[in-house]
């Protein structure tokens, strides 16, 4: 699995792409705005 969080939305969206072509898998999620970033970095600050 792998997390990205980008301050750059085209950059970020450049290299889900070669991640994605790379690894064959075609799945993304893009969450935008400050309550999308909250929602993602919840449940990761709660595991470390």
């Amino acid at each position: 699995m792998v997390y990205m969080v980008c301050q750059n939305k085209a950059r970020g969206e450049e290299a889900v792409s070669k991640i994605q072509s790379s690894t064959r898998n075609q799945t993304k999620c893009s969450l935008g705005g400050t309550y999308g970033m909250t929602e993602l970095l919840l449940p990761l600050l709660e595991k470390s």
